[in-house]
């Protein structure tokens, strides 16, 4: 598993595609 430096920019990255695609605006 990657590590929790490794794994921050992917979960950053992945809360701001499920804030501008999963909601409207």
């Amino acid at each position: 598993f990657l590590s929790p430096l490794s794994a921050v920019p992917l979960i950053t990255l992945a809360g701001l595609g499920l804030f501008e695609f999963g909601f409207p605006g």
